[in-house]
């Protein structure tokens, strides 16, 4: 009888165990939640109005197009919000709420994203290719490979 019980709990034991290693240990995610502001804010800021943008784009038309209409080069625009983006992880590496690791493979996914959706008329996720919705069909539960 006491080798009966034995084995019974040592079989809950390693049962717990392996469904504690599985799935009690956090994951590794990013310290700090960045939060960027979208490419319509940096025209907002050359003066143009989200009303203007937003009947733009509900006639059927671009982001790219827009821009173009607008005379603003989409290079110029890409290099403006890669660059603000850059400094701001920087800060947070900086202010130690980051690793540079971290940094690197938010860059990576900033660059990749940042204009993916710039020449559809629909588009699937958010903000025009800065959301995370790439990364979510890509990993489990929406927390990335990368990190």
């Amino acid at each position: 009888m006491k080798k009966f019980w034995f084995v019974a709990v040592l079989l809950v034991f390693v049962l717990v165990g392996t469904a504690f290693a599985r799935y009690g240990t956090p994951k590794t995610t990013p310290t700090a939640k960045t939060t960027f502001k979208r490419p319509i804010d940096y025209l907002v800021e050359k003066g143009i109005s989200l009303e203007e943008y937003y009947t733009w784009r509900q006639s059927g038309k671009t982001f790219a197009e827009f821009l173009q209409n607008k005379n603003i080069k989409e290079t110029d625009l890409r290099a403006e919000i890669l660059n603000d983006r850059k400094a701001k992880l920087d800060q947070l590496v900086k202010d130690d709420q980051m690793t540079a690791r971290e940094r690197d493979a938010h860059l990576v996914i900033i660059e990749e994203n940042l204009g993916r959706n710039w020449s559809k008329t629909e588009f699937g996720g958010q903000c025009l290719g800065c959301g995370t919705s790439g990364i979510k069909r890509m990993s489990r539960n929406g927390q990335g490979r990368r990190f």
